[in-house]
């Protein structure tokens, strides 16, 4: 199952995501000190997965905290993550939660995985055994990508020796790799291990951006970053505070959906 946002009905998406997050924003153990506003985004990234459900067959569940039911009419809870290293704890709740028996969890799970451009993956559909969830074998399941050789993203592994203030400098440590981002066309993907540090728009948005572009461009021949600029922007996402204080001020880190 893969699909984009854009393909469905995005109004539906909206509504649903919003009469979801004033439900969640309405009780405080659930708000969990989040703002309305990051309630809602994260509904939105969660219901675009319902939506598309919807378009397969399956129908919404009438109980209030219910997410879709299956052709077959059996409940099914559906999560959506942006980072595949994010599953195992979602999965890790999903049992918790099972376990808990006025939850009347169901026994079906599915988890979408979602990337920065609002493309969506099936990741795997699990379900109950008795103590936990296990994949069900008998989906075709895909097997997650290396986060070093994403398709979808040009990757850069943060220097074992890196000694730079932020991820701005990445390019002065990677220089032989400047031109192959710029002709790939891709977003970029700045990894520690198997960490996501940071994603930052493919080089054409960048470009587009006129303070962006003039800052980057005078710093040739060494490309450099202006990181709170991008944030700002919309162009990058941050999901490691060693790198979030700046000179003009700090940005505000990510943080995956992974329990709506």
């Amino acid at each position: 199952m893969k699909f984009n946002r854009m393909d469905l009905d995005v109004e539906l998406i909206y509504t649903r995501a919003f009469e979801e997050a004033k439900g969640i924003y309405s009780h405080e153990s659930r708000r969990r000190g989040r703002t309305f506003d990051v309630i809602f985004d994260n509904c939105v990234q969660g219901q675009t997965a319902e939506v598309f459900l919807l378009t397969q067959g399956y129908t919404s569940n009438p109980d209030k905290y219910g997410d879709v039911i299956n052709p077959a009419g059996e409940p099914v809870e559906v999560k959506t993550v942006k980072s595949i290293s994010a599953v195992s704890h979602v999965i890790t709740k999903c049992n918790e939660n099972k376990l808990t028996p006025y939850r009347n969890y169901p026994k079906h799970v599915y988890v979408f995985h979602a990337d920065i451009n609002n493309d969506y993956r099936l990741y795997g559909k699990y379900m109950w055994n008795g103590w936990q969830y296990e994949l069900n074998s008998s989906y075709n399941h895909e097997e997650p990508v290396d986060i070093n050789t994403d398709p979808d993203y040009f990757v850069l592994n943060l220097p074992k020796n890196y000694d730079g203030d932020s991820i701005a400098k990445i390019f002065m440590y990677h220089k032989s790799k400047e031109k192959a981002w710029v002709k790939s066309n891709k977003p970029l993907k700045i990894v520690e291990g198997d960490k996501i540090l940071a994603t930052i728009n493919c080089y054409d948005d960048l470009m587009l951006d006129f303070t962006v572009s003039e800052i980057m461009r005078s710093y040739r021949p060494n490309l450099w970053f202006p990181t709170y600029a991008m944030w700002k922007r919309g162009l990058m996402k941050l999901y490691d505070k060693r790198f979030a204080k700046c000179n003009n001020g700090m940005i505000k880190l990510e943080k995956e959906l992974v329990d709506a």
